[in-house]
């Protein structure tokens, strides 16, 4: 009831929305984000500008951790994580649909499809989602107008819980290209991940037919952060905790890292392991190393603590801020972030590519086509 509810009320929002409005100019400069929500249940984080968006609900009740966002052009975005649907992706889904369809002034319902007519929809256990066009009569308007409503369930941990993300925007006015949509990409705990230690982890639920989402809502694919989640892990398999970073700035060398303690026994991290190096994407270590490694000059834990080994127990997450220096010469090979501990079963594990990444572009995504 909650949920439809502020569905009902996030149509209304969106609706103020005036169609001369086409996107905001993407930032001169990426600079940290300077807001944080950590789910106190969940251990899922957003991060996001506060120029961009405000605040319009911020709850954690019975199992149940929901953050709702807005902007000035006419976009919401909500984040929920709760307990149920025993974890399935496909029941949580259902629900939200049917959660659409039963609001008050939402009518007409119908799956977008892609330029090549394939419907934006994905149903698989783990991970489910569709965009839908609604038309929604507003008070304030003559005729209805459509509004696109993104619905993305994943499971967040097996069997007990789900990650629910949701967008309405004006159809008329909406860009899948506007930067401050990466809103939507948070940092998932290890249980929204498919893998192991001696696999990696993966984004469950990819369509077979290719109809990826046209949003960012992997920490893989497409925007840059949050990076690729590492588990770390023992020789003998163990999993002892799980890393992602989740912001950066090149400009200032400053990197935040979400550090969880997926494992069960209490999780000892030392920020000063951690050190800017060189590192190949495919092949690991470079030997011997054309440049020369950096240590942090400063971190920063989310409590407030100022470096020093940090111990979390299990179940428990917490983000550290990494300050690196200027390197005194550019970087000749690609450096990452690592993290080095004697109890890993390679000894270091790598996160994100920091300088001469040498990525090459992407393949482009199927379109929304947004007309009836």
């Amino acid at each position: 009831m909650i949920t439809r509810i502020w569905l009902t009320l996030m149509f209304v929002v969106t609706g103020f929305a005036t169609s001369t409005i086409h996107g905001l100019a993407s930032r001169a400069e990426q600079s940290l984000r300077d807001s944080v929500y950590i789910s106190p249940t969940w251990g899922f984080s957003v991060r996001w500008y506060d120029d961009e968006w405000s605040v319009d609900q911020e709850t954690s009740s019975d199992g149940v951790d929901t953050l709702w966002l807005s902007d000035t052009m006419g976009n919401a975005v909500g984040f929920e994580g709760r307990a149920g649907y025993g974890g399935d992706a496909r029941a949580c889904l259902d629900d939200r649909v049917s959660a659409v369809q039963e609001t008050t002034d939402a009518g007409n319902a119908t799956v977008a499809t892609d330029e090549f007519d394939r419907p934006f929809k994905i149903f698989h256990p783990w991970r489910s989602w569709a965009v839908l066009l609604v038309s929604i009569q507003a008070d304030d308007q003559e005729s209805a107008g459509d509004r696109l409503v993104y619905l993305d369930c994943r499971t967040l941990v097996p069997d007990q819980a789900v990650f629910v993300r949701y967008l309405v925007a004006a159809a008329e006015t909406f860009s899948a290209d506007l930067p401050q949509l990466d809103v939507l990409n948070a940092a998932l705990p290890s249980g929204a991940w498919y893998g192991s230690i001696y696999e990696g982890l993966t984004a469950p639920g990819q369509s077979d037919e290719g109809s990826w989402s046209p949003l960012p809502v992997d920490s893989i694919d497409p925007w840059q952060l949050p990076g690729d989640p590492e588990l770390l892990g023992t020789q003998d398999g163990t999993e002892l905790g799980m890393m992602t970073q989740v912001d950066g700035d090149l400009e200032s060398n400053t990197v935040v890292v979400m550090i969880e303690n997926s494992g069960a026994e209490p999780l000892k991290i030392d920020p000063l392991q951690f050190t800017d190096a060189n590192w190949d994407y495919f092949d690991g270590p470079i030997e011997p190393p054309p440049d020369p490694d950096l240590a942090p000059a400063r971190t920063t834990w989310d409590n407030g603590a100022e470096s020093g080994p940090r111990t979390l127990p299990p179940g428990t997450w917490a983000s550290l801020t990494l300050e690196f220096p200027e390197p005194a010469e550019p970087r000749s090979r690609s450096s990452f972030l690592l993290y080095r501990d004697n109890r890993l079963s390679n000894g270091v594990i790598a996160l994100d590519c920091l300088d001469n990444c040498g990525y090459g572009g992407g393949a482009s995504r199927p379109r929304l086509r947004l007309g009836r």
